[in-house]
């Protein structure tokens, strides 16, 4: 969206008019040149040290987010409803369709909390190390899977069903088997990337926990943005390699077979997860290199051809890695964010909508928190940083997208689970 603005008299005291509500700046990045007003935020909560937590949202409407070692709820107008002390540096809650919110900590110990917040169980595996994002899944029978130094199986009461750790592991001994999350088909077909050393294991389990496929990629061996599951069953996932090496983007039948792979571009890594588009294309973001700056892209879903790029920039010397996933409103607005403290919008077409440079605002950066998006068009974003929070900005898009992911973890409710 681009404004030729005339400087007058009029202009100037608009401008200074409405100065408390909307935030304003200039743009001159390749897509998009002249001054421009960003969406009005509709109210924020500054709350201190957040963590690198996304929101969820029940149907009710209430949203649950992480900040200071506990686990916190919210009204869409702003309102404290509860919070729940529970694990240090706690990672992005799940609800499953009762209403209970299951969230991991940096140890991939598994909390889970009632709707009125409180807690009902927890699991141990208090690993002395984590790395990537660590989040349930939420199978179609209610089941919550997680992963830590075993892939694991509980009910919603916190029955352990069963776990899995692969026989060639057991030379490693007890680890952190992944660095991604679960994901879990329509179907209940639980879907993991697991690193043994130096390659990724693509692994199906059944849902009593035996393995129904895996398949070997020997091309890379780290993997931390998680499955993504297309219409047809297809899995999208990123995989890494050593610094200057190629880093790639797969495609993998629901049978494990490998339908197409591509190299991320400008040897950049990705770390975060594919979100789907309502004409089937797919939107990721990269990391940034040392020869150039972090890009989102738009990719054909048959082939991975590359549509379109989107050149993030970095502002203050502060990195542009795009490690979250995208957000896609129900009227096609592509929402993302970087470590540079930027929230994007664009159209499906690769050109800027707006923008909100957070910094400005409290020094915070929305870049490791998914935004989630309600039917009134108020789209929710915690911020990190030692003043950071949740703010709430006003959108067209009333809702997410119609399609089979639009988002992290594919909807509202982070239930990670496919609608195939």
């Amino acid at each position: 969206m681009k404004y030729l603005i005339r400087i007058t008299w009029i202009s100037i005291l608009f401008a200074i008019s409405i100065s408390a509500i909307f935030v304003s700046c200039d743009r001159d990045d390749e897509n998009n040149d002249g001054p421009y007003i960003e969406p009005r935020i509709a109210w924020s909560e500054i709350l201190g040290d957040m963590e690198f937590s996304s929101l969820a949202m029940g149907a009710d409407n209430i949203i649950y987010f992480a900040a200071n070692n506990k686990l916190l709820a919210y009204t869409t107008s702003g309102m404290f409803v509860w919070e729940c002390a529970l694990g240090n540096n706690l990672e992005s809650p799940v609800l499953d369709q009762s209403g209970n919110i299951y969230v991991q900590d940096k140890k991939c110990n598994l909390y889970a909390v009632s709707s009125d917040g409180q807690k009902k169980w927890e699991f141990k595996i208090d690993l002395p190390y984590s790395i990537g994002y660590k989040m349930p899944a939420i199978g179609p029978e209610g089941n919550v899977y997680i992963v830590g130094d075993s892939v694991y199986a509980f009910n919603s009461e916190g029955t352990k069903l069963w776990s899995y750790f692969p026989e060639e592991y057991h030379y490693f001994g007890p680890m952190l088997i992944t660095t991604s999350t679960p994901t879990v088909g329509s179907d209940g077909t639980v879907y993991i990337v697991l690193h043994p050393e130096h390659q990724l294991d693509l692994v199906a389990l059944n849902q009593d926990g035996t393995e129904k496929w895996h398949t070997i990629i020997t091309d890379a061996y780290y993997c931390v943005g998680s499955i993504t599951i297309g219409q047809d069953g297809t899995l999208y996932f990123p995989g890494e390699t050593g610094d200057g090496d190629p880093h790639y983007l797969y495609a993998y039948t629901k049978n494990g077979d490998l339908k197409w792979r591509i190299e991320a571009p400008y040897l950049n890594r990705i770390r975060a997860s594919v979100s789907i588009g309502e004409d089937g294309t797919l939107y990721i973001g990269t990391k940034a290199s040392d020869a150039h700056e972090a890009v989102f892209m738009a990719l054909d879903p048959d082939n991975g051809q590359i549509y379109w790029e989107f050149i993030t920039e970095r502002t203050h010397g502060v990195p542009d890695d795009i490690y979250v996933s995208a957000t896609i409103g129900k009227d096609g607005i592509i929402y993302f964010s970087c470590e540079n403290s930027i929230l994007y919008a664009l159209n499906n077409d690769g050109t800027e909508e707006w923008r909100i440079t957070f910094d400005s605002l409290n020094g915070g950066t929305p870049g490791f928190s998914c935004p989630v998006i309600d039917m009134n068009g108020l789209m929710y974003q915690t911020v990190f940083g030692s003043e950071g929070g949740l703010y709430a900005i006003t959108t067209d898009s009333k809702g997410l997208a119609n399609t089979p992911w639009p988002k992290f973890r594919r909807n509202n409710a982070n239930s990670g689970r496919g609608s195939n």
